[in-house]
C-alpha cells in the first residue's frame, strides 16, 4: 500500500513514517518546502507525478503561525488534499487536534486548525482530532512535540522554585505508539468518520508539570487560577489567552 505524508519530519510525522515503514507500507514524503506556493495547482502537479497512490495522511501543521505560508498550511492545505483524493479515489486522513472543540481555545494554532477542519467535506474525510501528544522513554517524559512548552519554561524563568498555575487545563494525553495503532485502524477502515482520540488516564497541567520537575530534580510553587482570574486585569488577561502557552495552562477547557 502505496501512503503519501506531509509533515513528516515532525514531532508526529517522523513517528508515523517509521512505524508505517516498519509494517510494508510504502511511504513517500510530500515535501512541502520544495513547493513554492500551497495552492491546488502546485499541491495537484506534486501528487500526480506519484502513480497507485492508497491514501493520504496529511500530518502538516504550523504550530506557531505567523506568515501567510504557515496559516495556509493549517487552513488551506487539507482541502486542497482532500479535493485530489476525492478526485482520484483515494482514502484521505486528516490529523488535527481536539482544540477545535473548544471556543475559548483562541490561540492562532487552534483556530487555524478549526478553520482547516470547517474548509473540509467530512463525508470525504477522516478526522483525528489528537490531544495532547506524550512520547515517554524508561517512565520519562521527553522534550518533544507541545511537552516542549513546559521545558521551555524551565529554561526561560530563573527562579529557585517556579510558579506554576494549579489546576491549568485538564487533558488525557496519548502516546505516540498508541496514536500510530489507531492511525493503523483508520488507513484499514472503508468509512470516513471523525474520532475524538484520548489517552486512558486524566492529568492536569500542573500534575504534569510537577511530574516534569521531578524529572528535572527543579522545585516548583503552586498558584491557584483564581489569583490570575480575579488579579489580572481583563484587558491583559485577554492578550494573555491568545498566547499558545498560557491556552496550554491555564484552565479554559477540557481538553
Amino acid at each position: 500500500m502505496k501512503i503519501i505524508l506531509t509533515g513528516s519530519s515532525g514531532f508526529i510525522g517522523s513517528k508515523l513514517k517509521i512505524f508505517l515503514s516498519k509494517r510494508k507500507y510504502k511511504v513517500i514524503n510530500l515535501n512541502l518546502r520544495q513547493i513554492n506556493k500551497i495552492d491546488k495547482k502546485n499541491i495537484f502537479k506534486e501528487l500526480e507525478t506519484i502513480k497507485n497512490i492508497s491514501v493520504i495522511i496529511n500530518c502538516a501543521a504550523s504550530l506557531k503561525p505567523k506568515k501567510l505560508r504557515d496559516f495556509q498550511i493549517n487552513e488551506k492545505l487539507p482541502r486542497i488534499l482532500e479535493q485530489f483524493s476525492k478526485k482520484n479515489m483515494i482514502k484521505f486522513i486528516h490529523i488535527s487536534t481536539i482544540n477545535v472543540l473548544f471556543s475559548k481555545r483562541l490561540d492562532k494554532y487552534s483556530v487555524s486548525k478549526k478553520k482547516g477542519e470547517l474548509n473540509l467535506n467530512k463525508q470525504y474525510s477522516t478526522i483525528l482530532r489528537l490531544p495532547l501528544i506524550i512520547n515517554t522513554k524508561q517512565k520519562k517524559i521527553l522534550n518533544q512535540g507541545e511537552i516542549s512548552f513546559f521545558y521551555k519554561y524551565l529554561r526561560f524563568i530563573k527562579l529557585p522554585i517556579y510558579p506554576f498555575i494549579y489546576p491549568g487545563c485538564n487533558y488525557r494525553p496519548l502516546e505516540l505508539h498508541n496514536l500510530c495503532k489507531y492511525l493503523i485502524k483508520a488507513i484499514n477502515q472503508k468509512k470516513n468518520e471523525q474520532i475524538n482520540l484520548q489517552g486512558k488516564y486524566q492529568i492536569n497541567s500542573f500534575e504534569l508539570f510537577k511530574l516534569i520537575c521531578n524529572q528535572e530534580k527543579k522545585k516548583y510553587l503552586k498558584i491557584n487560577t483564581v489569583w490570575i482570574k480575579n488579579i489580572i486585569p481583563n484587558l491583559i488577561k485577554n492578550h494573555l489567552y491568545k498566547s499558545q502557552f498560557f491556552q496550554q495552562i491555564l484552565s479554559l477547557d477540557n481538553t
